[in-house]
């Protein structure tokens, strides 16, 4: 019976590549079974390497980007701008995802 599982979500990181790396290691050194869930940018020119990078982390089970968006408050807002959910242009490796 399965009694602990470790589920990491990679947030506001500056490097949230090193920090997805970072949690891999952990998840080696650790017995307890982790999933790791790393963070993105859909819209980055670089998406499909990250992607790539991700893939290399055995325990990564999915990929998020922050899309919230408070037109009345300014520091809930994390996407890069307020239409991201609503925009109808698929990110370019949409299919990938």
């Amino acid at each position: 019976m399965l009694k602990a599982l470790r589920l990491w979500h990679e947030f506001l990181s500056s490097d949230p590549l090193r920090k997805v790396q970072w949690a891999q290691k952990m998840a080696y050194d650790l017995s307890v079974p982790m999933a790791i869930v790393g963070l993105v940018d859909f819209l980055a020119p670089d998406l499909e390497a990250r992607l790539d990078a991700y893939v290399q982390c055995p325990n990564v089970t999915g990929v998020r980007e922050h899309l919230a968006w408070d037109e009345h408050n300014r520091l809930r807002r994390f996407a890069k701008r307020p239409d991201l959910l609503t925009d109808a242009q698929r990110p370019p490796d949409s299919e990938r995802i």
